[in-house]
């Protein structure tokens, strides 16, 4: 069951070629770091929570 957990896991991991400006709009500079770091945080939480429902949901 270890096993195919994993490989079910695999196959929803993060590709490496997602262009993070996609999904945050905001261009970071010096100034607005704190307006960027929010929506960067926002972005890898909701991709953390949605890779775990999944991984929850496959193992029903």
């Amino acid at each position: 069951m270890a096993s195919s957990s994993a490989t079910s896991l695999a196959k929803f991991s993060f590709p490496s070629n997602v262009n993070v400006a996609n999904f945050v709009s905001i261009k970071f500079t010096h100034k607005n770091f704190l307006l960027w770091q929010t929506h960067m945080l926002g972005l890898i939480e909701a991709r953390i929570f949605l890779s775990l429902l999944v991984a929850l949901f496959l193992r029903q």
